[in-house]
């Protein structure tokens, strides 16, 4: 089935030569930043609600919905080149209803429309570029394209649209027709047997030389990483220790991890971890507290700690607001729209930092990694010691003059991930965090009295509170937690799988078996420690078992289960 939905594809992608999109008109004062930047483009965006599909069906037009968040570099990117244009923006809104989406506001659609580019192209990412029919079923879709290509391939779309309605509405109605049975499917798989698929796909992904997975670009995967971790904890193995070890060196030790202020960026464009896209996500960070505490449990290490310590500081630091809550992400770009300017150091603001009298401490202050296609100096490793203490203040110092630009949005379930991995890391530290805690404790309160949760929201506030009452002793937080655990069982979750939100847009492809781990852990696996940790009489079915009527991604891209899998393995005898 799922081979047909990618047969469904073929011919369109002879569009895909070229692509992209452009920008406009949104409201002002548009709680999202990202929103408020594109609110005077060329391309005259719209919000994404009822109206797009009622007005796309009147005037018998595509819906081009483009998909960024602030702080991506490519994102800024195609803005300038294209959705600035004017050539670009009088295509665009002349055939097309363009729509503008904050995928940090929506993260389901995000993600749904993600999966359905990847599937058809081969490759996704941000800016997502997906080009929908009136009724709102995904045709085609791209990521950063030049002008040019936009054009062309906007081009291409509209005559072929005008040509040929009807087939391109049965090519996306059958293509989401496909996507909905196969997430219908299951089948019955053994713990030891979906334990085995997964390593042997880390097996097959793994850079034995480099650490991490893939031989292009570097993402941590800290969440397949803390999977291994669980199995290396119940089955320890020399090979394992040695990836693991490896891989979490690489990760702290080169341009991934941030030496001066703290925090990992989201990933390094190289296979060798050396040239990161600079941008800091809330998510990532507060994984990668979690992913370190589990480090230093399984593998004693203390360094380890250390840089779990390290990165909350950073968390508690740059990324909390004057409200106690976390903001989402520190831009790619500084105030002059420079990628990396808030991080990189010149030859010139090196020499003046290092001085004669300096010479000793510019000697332990690491690794200078040259960038040459930025032409400055990155400085990498971790500090730690006497160095820390004296390095630390003289750089953050010199990074206040350009600082990195925040935004502002506060996501929900982002902020619960903090409480989560703050725990962790408060119960081995020396560290106090309980009063940062204590105070996003209260704002999660708040949150849960929202009515419009997701269910990754519902789910992720849900254990946070959950975790803060068991460690205070506050029944008020396990009663809200309790509340949330039924409710994300009454609203999304039926016999046949989960529904991720209530009140979607455009169609979305039904109810899935198993989810997938995306910028958090997924809700299913969350729900299934709520459950447990909230007996009700009507049960989801457990990781455990003799056996698993699973999704059968879970045997063919075990890596996307990994949090599922790591609760598979803690349910298997050593």
């Amino acid at each position: 089935m799922k081979k047909s939905f990618l047969r469904c594809f073929v011919f369109i992608n002879i569009f895909l030569s070229a692509a992209a999109i452009n920008a406009a008109p949104i409201a002002d004062d548009h709680p999202s930043a990202y929103l408020r930047a594109h609110a005077n483009d060329a391309v005259h965006w719209q919000q994404l609600d009822a109206s797009v599909l009622q007005k796309a069906k009147a005037e018998n037009k595509l819906i081009f919905l483009s998909s960024g968040f602030n702080a991506c570099h490519w994102c800024h990117v195609m803005r300038k080149e294209s959705f600035l244009d004017k050539q670009v923006g009088t295509l665009i809104n002349r055939h097309f209803i363009a729509v503008k989406v904050d995928r940090e506001m929506s993260p389901v659609l995000d993600t749904y429309l993600l999966e359905f580019v990847r599937q058809a192209t081969g490759r996704a990412g941000w800016p997502l570029n997906v080009v929908l029919t009136p009724e709102g079923y995904p045709l085609t879709g791209f990521v950063y394209l030049k002008p040019a290509e936009l054009m062309r391939v906007m081009g291409n779309l509209q005559n072929k649209w005008q040509a040929e309605p009807a087939a391109l509405n049965k090519l996306a109605l059958d293509a989401f027709k496909a996507g909905k049975q196969a997430n219908a499917e299951s089948v019955s798989v053994r713990p030891q047997q979906l334990i085995n698929a997964f390593e042997q796909k880390v097996k097959a992904k793994m850079d034995e030389l480099q650490g991490g997975f893939g031989m292009t670009f570097k993402s941590p995967r800290p969440h397949v990483l803390m999977a291994l971790l669980g199995l290396q904890a119940q089955r320890p193995q020399p090979w394992l220790e040695d990836f693991l070890q490896l891989t979490l060196h690489s990760i702290s030790d080169y341009g991934l991890h941030d030496m001066v202020g703290g925090g990992f960026f989201r990933y390094t464009v190289d296979p060798s971890w050396h040239t990161p896209h600079f941008e800091k996500m809330l998510f990532l960070n507060a994984a990668m507290v979690e992913l370190y505490v589990r480090a230093y449990q399984v593998l004693d290490d203390p360094h380890w700690l250390h840089l779990a310590d390290e990165t909350m500081g950073f968390l508690l630091r740059d990324m909390r607001n004057d409200s106690a809550e976390f903001i989402s992400s520190l831009s790619a770009q500084d105030a002059q729209g420079v990628e990396g300017g808030a991080y990189l150091f010149s030859q010139q603001a090196i020499d003046k930092l290092f001085n004669q009298k300096q010479d000793e401490l510019f000697e332990v202050s690491g690794e200078w990694l040259h960038l040459a296609e930025l032409s400055a100096w990155l400085p990498v490793g971790v500090l730690s010691g006497e160095a820390e203490q004296q390095l630390r203040p003289l750089l953050l110092a010199e990074r206040e003059k350009n600082p990195p630009v925040r935004e502002v949005n506060v996501i929900k379930s982002w902020n619960a991930y903090v409480m989560i991995a703050g725990l962790a890391l408060q119960q081995v530290s020396e560290e106090d965090y309980r009063k940062a805690l204590a105070q996003l404790a209260e704002k999660l309160k708040g949150y849960a009295a929202d009515d419009a949760l997701s269910l990754q929201e519902i789910t992720s506030i849900a254990m946070a509170l959950a975790q803060w009452g068991d460690y205070t002793d506050d029944e008020h937080s396990r009663v809200l937690a309790r509340k949330l655990t039924r409710q994300a069982a009454q609203q999304f979750r039926r016999d046949d799988g989960w529904l991720e939100v209530s009140d979607a847009v455009i169609p979305l492809p039904g109810r899935k078996q198993n989810l997938q781990d995306g910028d958090l852990p997924a809700a299913d696996v969350q729900f299934m420690w709520l459950q447990q940790r909230f007996p009700m009489a009507e049960k989801t079915a457990q990781a455990g078992g003799e056996t698993l009527q699973l999704d059968p991604l879970l045997l063919q891209k075990p890596m996307k289960y990994a949090r599922y899998i790591e609760t598979v393995i803690a349910r298997e005898p050593r």
